[in-house]
């Protein structure tokens, strides 16, 4: 939350307070993170260090040597726990994201992707903007990279459940690009982001012939996987609405963070994802149906302490794909 008595913002914790306080609260005050979706996050994460790795050397088994080492033992854990259901291991089971993986990493290989590396060791990289009175507004940034037919980006990479229509628009619209080309002033002009978004989705295993390839499904299921790279731009308008749209929100997590002292301040706090739409997908969607509870057998079984820290991040983020030293 902060560092030195002040306080440490960047996209996430800001997307979270404009949202809904009470989100913002538990998630980013009080450092409090469903148990049941931290998978789809650290298998995100594992694949991050990855591509980092794969970006430099293009190295393939260097690169799935980073998804081993940070994964495969939470994958083991979580799943001696009986803490994942069926639906999610389906997709998320460290053998199934190992195997997507690598079927893209040699399907593109670093010399068919369509960018590189602009200078090595340009990946995993953290930015900062002094916001004035003790804020400073942190955005992590993958790499910087140059197109093959000319232009320099920043590049961003996501894993999802699943890639359509409506992801290319999700990215277009995202704040967490403007920020990144608001708050990086220092890294120099850039054309915008582009975003490689891959597909962590369940393997088909069915034994029916499949009319695309004449073979049963589970010979080809690889072949049915989803990726997409996409480039996003963001006009001089958006990114000066865009600042000026943090530091009204900045104010907001300011209140947040005076009046939440602990799980006993939460209930307190309005739930605006009730009036904008963003329950859904909440994390905390459960809790809050069930009237936000604070007795500690209900929380302690819900939920961890685990606190995101950008600049913490960038730092794990390196070590985790052999650019600084653990």
């Amino acid at each position: 939350m902060g560092r030195e008595g002040g306080l440490v913002v960047d996209y996430t914790t800001l997307r979270a307070v404009a949202e809904c306080s009470t989100k913002a609260a538990m998630g980013s005050v009080l450092a409090l993170q469903s148990r049941a979706e931290r998978l789809p996050l650290d298998a995100g994460i594992g694949c991050h260090a990855a591509l980092a790795q794969w970006l430099e050397t293009g190295d393939v088994d260097e690169a799935l040597q980073c998804l081993r080492d940070y994964y495969q033992p939470i994958w083991a854990r979580a799943s001696a726990n009986g803490a994942v259901d069926e639906r999610l291991a389906e997709r998320l089971a460290y053998p199934v994201v190992e195997k997507v993986l690598r079927h893209w990493l040699t399907t593109w290989t670093r010399d068919g992707f369509p960018y590189t590396l602009e200078v090595p060791g340009m990946t995993e990289i953290a930015v900062t903007r002094d916001l004035g009175d003790g804020v400073t507004y942190v955005a992590l940034i993958d790499a910087v990279v140059r197109s093959k037919v000319g232009g320099r980006w920043f590049l961003d990479w996501k894993t999802t459940g699943s890639l359509g229509p409506w992801w290319d628009q999700k990215q277009e619209d995202s704040g967490q690009f403007t920020g990144q080309r608001w708050a990086a002033d220092s890294l120099g002009e850039v054309e915008g982001v582009v975003v490689g978004g891959i597909g962590l989705t369940r393997l088909n295993s069915s034994h029916a012939k499949c009319r695309d390839h004449g073979v049963p499904y589970k010979e080809c299921a690889l072949q049915h996987l989803s990726a997409r790279v996409k480039t996003v731009t963001t006009t001089d308008a958006e990114i000066r609405a865009y600042a000026e749209t943090v530091t009204h929100v900045v104010k907001k997590y300011r209140r947040i963070v005076r009046q939440v002292q602990s799980i006993d301040d939460v209930p307190a706090q309005p739930m605006e994802g009730r009036l904008n739409g963003a329950c859904g997908f909440c994390d905390y969607r459960g809790w809050c149906r069930m009237g936000r509870p604070t007795a500690a057998r209900i929380v302690d079984k819900a939920f961890e302490a685990r606190r995101w820290d950008p600049l913490a991040e960038a730092q794990a983020r390196r070590v985790r794909s052999g650019k600084a030293d653990a």
